[in-house]
């Protein structure tokens, strides 16, 4: 869904909306939920139409409480827009942005379901010195919580406090070195004004790489136009490499994702500012202990760029205690994606669509997601609101697990239970 028309020569009805769309974006979350409460309306009465292809899923949708141009409110919406059936967000060490995000799917009458993403420490295991799907560093590996209950929020909320702290003081030091790239430049970082602006920390929310190299492009794009100069100054001075889209992108000085197109230019030359991660980053016998104390469904996003083999990979996971694994079939060989799909069945761990959103060129509708992915998501639901009345009532309890014991026979039972709870609104 593209956004709204301009104001100019709109009814009073229209600028109306246009103002509310714009409010999504607000810092102050009642704003954009009071604002999110007049769209739905127009939505229940017709005045605004949503994509009428439903059917879609979408649960790895990042908002503006780690990295991401979307509120939890305006990923709600733009999800609704795009006619999907079920929508999540995950979020990097934060789950502040989860009561908006649900209270804003309640408004908007979708399903939905939040989780967390953590980079977790593998050094106590098999898994050590391997390369897994952090391609700065080795025995490190991007893991997600999904499905958390309701109850856990505030836990977690204390839980991640420690290790956003911790990457903060890295990025501090990260600063430090592209300052003593860009004082040749003639530019300068203050990482309280550049670079903690940026991100929603006084809210809950999370600094990042991510928001570091933001920074980096807005100081660039202090000294330098839009367009050519940009170009010439990644290409000669920095000597970056630009793909033809790429280029196209930066040519275009009306592109509103400008300055995260820069971000993702200037991520392949992150490497030699990067200062290894430890203390921000949970040992994962940690990470599965709280996982199993608060009924959350662990799963490692598996990428296909690992070093080790897969059948290796998910024997370590499946005997450290993980529920499951995520992974996006558009960036897997059909060979990766047949071989993990295998391995998942044999090793009885979920499979979790990870199709992430995080950029405005990205759709909020993944293609040719399989009906499997689709049960999966619902399931999930299904999970959370079990979850959240009582741990002993979700997926991987030892009572559901008594009554269910077969990983596909769960599915089926909460993807069910998610579909009748979506259907008594």
């Amino acid at each position: 869904m593209e956004g709204p028309p301009s104001k100019n020569n709109l009814t009073i009805e229209v600028y109306q909306m246009v103002e509310n769309f714009h409010k999504l974006s607000d810092s102050d979350k009642f704003v954009r939920l009071n604002a999110l409460k007049s769209l739905a309306a127009a939505v229940k009465s017709g005045e605004l139409k949503s994509d009428e292809n439903k059917g879609g899923i979408s649960h790895h949708i990042y908002t503006t409480y780690s990295f991401s141009p979307y509120t939890p409110s305006k990923a709600a919406f733009m999800g609704y827009m795009s006619g999907l059936e079920t929508i999540g967000i995950i979020d990097r060490d934060s789950v502040s942005g989860a009561k908006e995000f649900l209270a804003a799917c309640d408004m908007l009458g979708i399903a939905a379901t939040f989780g967390a993403e953590s980079l977790v420490k593998f050094d106590s295991t098999l898994l050590k010195d391997a390369q897994l799907n952090c391609e700065e560093q080795p025995s490190l590996g991007f893991c997600v919580l999904h499905g958390i209950p309701h109850q856990s929020i505030d836990r977690f909320t204390g839980y991640f406090e420690y290790y956003a702290e911790k990457r903060t003081e890295r990025l501090k030091k990260m600063a430090e070195k592209y300052n003593e790239l860009l004082t040749e430049y003639g530019l300068t970082l203050d990482f309280e004004k550049d670079v903690s602006s940026l991100a929603t920390v006084s809210d809950g929310g999370v600094l990042t790489e991510e928001h570091l190299l933001l920074a980096v492009a807005n100081k660039i794009l202090e000294r330098y136009d839009k367009g050519n100069d940009t170009i010439e100054f990644l290409l000669g001075e920095l000597e970056l490499e630009l793909t033809d889209d790429r280029k196209k992108y930066l040519k275009d000085t009306f592109n509103p994702g400008y300055e995260l197109d820069m971000v993702d230019v200037l991520r392949q030359d992150l490497l030699p500012m990067w200062i290894d991660a430890d203390e921000e980053c949970p040992d994962v016998k940690e990470f599965v202990k709280i996982a199993k104390e608060t009924g959350a469904i662990l799963a490692y996003s598996y990428t296909g760029t690992e070093d080790v083999s897969a059948e290796e990979l998910l024997s370590v996971l499946k005997g450290l205690g993980f529920n499951g694994i995520t992974y996006q079939p558009s960036k897997l060989s059909s060979e990766q994606l047949e071989e993990i799909k295998k391995l998942c069945v044999r090793y009885d761990l979920m499979q979790i669509s990870g199709e992430y959103v995080n950029r405005p060129r990205q759709s909020f509708v993944q293609e040719n997601i399989s009906e499997d992915l689709k049960d999966t998501s619902w399931a999930i639901i299904g999970h959370e609101k079990a979850a959240s009345v009582n741990e002993e009532f979700g997926m991987f309890s030892k009572k559901i697990i008594g009554k269910f014991p077969t990983l596909k026979e769960r599915i089926d039972y909460f993807s069910s239970l998610a579909k009748k709870c979506q259907a008594a609104k």
